[in-house]
C-alpha cells in the first residue's frame, strides 16, 4: 500500500537546476480521491458499528442494572418479612386475645351500668314488697314458708300491713330478719324448696345473661 502510494507521487517530483531540493506540486490523481473516499466510508462504518455497539450496551446494561435493583429489592423484603414474620404473628394472635378482652370489659362495663341502676333504684323507694310478691307466687302449695329480709325491709312491712300478700291457700307466713341479706331482696325458705331473691343473686343471674347474649 505505502508502495502504490508512493510511485503515485514520484511523477509530481521535479529536480530544477541539478538542485537537490525537491519542489511538491499537488496535482489531481483520480487513485488518491478513491482512496480517500474509501477511508471516509470506512470511518463512517466504524463510527455507526461503534455507536450501535454503544446504543445496545447501554440498553442491556439498564436492563441489567433494573434486574438487579429489582432482586435486590426483592431480597430485601424477604429479609424484612423473615424478620419481622414472627413478631407480626404474635401481634395477631394477641390482637386475637384483645378482642376476648374487651368483650370481657364489655360485659363488666354493662354489669356495671345495670348494678348502678339497680342500686339506684334501691335507693330511691322500697320494692321488698313486690320482691315478695313475686318469689311467693312460685311456692304456692306451701304451708310452712319462712320469709327472711332485711331488716328494714321488715319495719317497713310492718308499719304497712301485717299481711303483704292476699291468700287462702298459706296457712302460715313466718318472717325473720336478716342482715345479710340486702333491702330490696329476701330469701323464702319452704318444705318443697327455696327461692333466693337477694338482690345479689339476682345480679348474677344478669350477668350471666350479659354473658351469654354478648
Amino acid at each position: 500500500m505505502h508502495e502504490e502510494i508512493q510511485r503515485m507521487f514520484m511523477s509530481d517530483i521535479l529536480r530544477l537546476n541539478g538542485n537537490s531540493k525537491r519542489l511538491k506540486i499537488k496535482v489531481q490523481n483520480p487513485g488518491l480521491n478513491e482512496y480517500d473516499s474509501n477511508n471516509k466510508i470506512e470511518d463512517n462504518y466504524i463510527q455507526t458499528n461503534l455507536q450501535n455497539y454503544y446504543d445496545r450496551g447501554y440498553t442491556e446494561g439498564r436492563e441489567t442494572a433494573k434486574d438487579e435493583i429489582k432482586r435486590e429489592f426483592e431480597k430485601k423484603i424477604n429479609e424484612v418479612i423473615e424478620k419481622f414474620g414472627p413478631i407480626i404473628e404474635k401481634i395477631e394472635n394477641q390482637a386475637a386475645g384483645y378482642g376476648k378482652i374487651f368483650e370481657s370489659l364489655v360485659i363488666k362495663l354493662s354489669f356495671m351500668i345495670a348494678e348502678k341502676l339497680i342500686r339506684s333504684e334501691l335507693s330511691n323507694k322500697s320494692i321488698i314488697k313486690e320482691t315478695l310478691q313475686n318469689s311467693l307466687k312460685k311456692v304456692i302449695g306451701s304451708n310452712n314458708i319462712i320469709v327472711k329480709l332485711n331488716p328494714d325491709d321488715l319495719k317497713t312491712l310492718n308499719e304497712k300491713s301485717n299481711r303483704v300478700v292476699q291468700q287462702g291457700d298459706l296457712s302460715q307466713i313466718k318472717f325473720e330478719p336478716d342482715d345479710s341479706i340486702e333491702p330490696g331482696g329476701c330469701y323464702v325458705e319452704t318444705e318443697i324448696g327455696n327461692v333466693d331473691a337477694r338482690i345479689s343473686t339476682q345480679l348474677d343471674e344478669l350477668e350471666k345473661l350479659l354473658k351469654e347474649t354478648l
